[in-house]
């Protein structure tokens, strides 16, 4: 039997009023302010976007270059297009936007007693003191990073077992730093107890790199020896992306890839993606002004989650983790 007109209108508007009331999948949730700690007790600040698939969401970390914080650096765009299957977590390095903190804990290690106008009664900190030699030290801001993703995988928030770093720049020199130290935590003579040192290389599902430098700022060191020396990471899928047009980045990315390749373990899904939108864009301009850039990040995560299946979630516990520091001279050193 059918309503009256009235009756029907009536209806379809109730309808219509309830579907907008409801939470709707693929709706992007606001980003959240977070903040959590360094091993040596800097406060890092970042912002969280909850993926639309809740616990079953992989983790995304994105790196700023040094020198700028995540809000000048410009993901959010990138962000929210990620966010209706992936978390995703941008913060800022130490130094840098809002985490200038320090914990009074901070000036007892050596390193950070070297910084431009150390003091034990200072209680923040800016990139501009840093010494050369000390821009290393900021992967371990990436662990902390991660270890915050434990903690909201515990949540149900995300799934840390499938962690994707996206970085740009010298944040993605340090993202390849990060890479390297994840798979050789188990190495004995790291100087410290195995059990001590978070969750490593397995859950590295793939790495997108934005106008990468061949090394990590304040050194010399040659991210393609970690390529080459590492036998794990030509495992792991790396797109690296440049300007079509960019002739310096897209050399640097085509050696790096050779890196990878020349070992014959690695990943079909290594790549060089030249975006022909991008006049001559590299590096954080790529995903602040070129839709296809950003399309192609999203295309490629997505490819390699279908190849690589989702690792099921597993309880982190990271709480019960001691936060360690990453011991950067047996990297740089010796790169194995």
């Amino acid at each position: 039997m059918r309503l009256p007109v009235s009756r029907r209108l009536t209806v379809g508007l109730l309808a219509s009023l309830t579907l907008f009331a409801l939470p709707r999948a693929g709706l992007s949730q606001k980003p959240e302010k977070v903040k959590f700690d360094s091993f040596d007790g800097v406060e890092l600040h970042g912002s969280f976007y909850p993926g639309g698939n809740g616990k079953l969401s992989p983790a995304v970390i994105l790196l700023n270059p040094t020198g700028i914080d995540r809000i000048k650096a410009g993901w959010d765009e990138l962000a929210r297009e990620l966010q209706d299957k992936y978390s995703v977590l941008t913060f800022d390095f130490r130094g840098h936007g809002e985490s200038d903190t320090v914990r009074p804990n901070f000036w007892t290690y050596p390193r950070n007693q070297k910084l431009k106008g150390a003091k034990a009664t200072k209680t923040t900190i800016s990139y501009k003191d840093f010494r050369p030699d000390y821009w290393p030290v900021l992967v371990n801001d990436i662990l902390a990073a991660k270890r915050f993703l434990d903690q909201q995988n515990d949540a149900d928030r995300c799934n840390s077992s499938n962690l994707i770093v996206i970085g740009a720049d010298d944040g993605a020199a340090l993202g390849a730093f990060y890479m390297t130290a994840e798979w050789k935590r188990e190495i004995p003579n790291l100087r410290q107890p195995r059990n001590q040192w978070p969750v490593g290389g397995a859950d590295l599902a793939c790495a997108v790199w934005l106008g990468i430098h061949t090394s990590v700022r304040g050194t010399n060191f040659p991210i393609s020896r970690w390529f080459k020396e590492t036998p794990q990471m030509p495992r792991v899928p790396m797109d690296f992306l440049c300007s079509a047009d960019d002739t310096r980045t897209r050399a640097t990315a085509g050696s790096l890839e050779r890196a990878l390749k020349s070992n014959r373990q690695s990943n079909k899904l290594t790549r060089v993606t030249p975006v022909k939108e991008a006049r001559r864009l590299s590096g954080m301009d790529l995903v602040r002004k070129s839709v296809e850039a950003r399309a192609d990040i999203k295309k490629y995560l997505n490819e390699v989650m279908e190849a690589r299946g989702t690792n099921a979630p597993s309880k982190k516990d990271p709480e019960n983790i001691p936060i360690v520091e990453i011991p950067l001279e047996y990297f740089l050193a010796r790169g194995s």
